[in-house]
């Protein structure tokens, strides 16, 4: 391989892990500890493309020799990190940060899953709302009107069973969907 081909596999496969890694430091918000994990990956995974390009360089012997074509894997395994970070951040971006619910993307999502849905279930709907929402804001401050909303979804989510859906629409406005054997009234007297 010569050297030119090297330098773009090295700075290619290189921007991609660096950039993946500053935004993944910054903006992750999931656990604390998958990002640490996925960092960590991503560091070490730097390093050994950092050593392979060096003894490239130096000793024209690539580090991981045992592979078939050392050079041409590491693309692939920063477009392997792109992938998962994509896929981490549409999950990151389906989630009210403030709630910890679905947020009105993934309503979405979840009404446009229900309308492919081969099966015939039955779904009932429920917009709830806290009533005087605006005086907790305006008496209390927006800190504590935060407070209501959080404790608030903790309700819904205490109260939701696994097949039911629920989001955060908008400002205090929550949907919730419930499959029509569950009984949305019950469910909302429930809450």
């Amino acid at each position: 391989m010569i050297l030119s081909n090297a330098l773009n596999i090295f700075f290619g496969s290189a921007v991609i892990i660096i950039l993946i890694f500053a935004d993944c430091a910054l903006k992750f918000t999931g656990s604390r500890t998958h990002k640490i994990i996925f960092c960590i990956s991503l560091t070490l995974t730097f390093f050994a493309l950092t050593a392979d390009f060096i003894s490239f360089i130096y000793f024209d012997v690539p580090v991981n020799a045992f592979l078939i074509s050392s050079k041409i894997i590491w693309p692939f395994i920063a477009a392997l990190y792109l992938f998962i970070y994509l896929f981490i951040v549409l999950k990151e971006n389906s989630i009210d940060v403030l709630t910890g619910l679905g947020n009105r993307y993934s309503f979405f999502y979840f009404i446009n899953k229900l309308a492919r849905n081969k099966k015939s279930e039955t779904w009932e709907i429920a917009m709830i709302d806290i009533n005087n929402f605006k005086s907790i804001n305006d008496i209390y401050g927006h800190l504590e009107g935060d407070n209501a909303l959080i404790n608030f979804s903790k309700v819904i989510k205490s109260c939701a069973g696994k097949s039911d859906f629920s989001a955060r629409y908008g400002g205090d406005e929550f949907i919730l969907f419930t499959k029509q054997e569950n009984n949305i009234n019950s469910l909302v007297q429930k809450i």
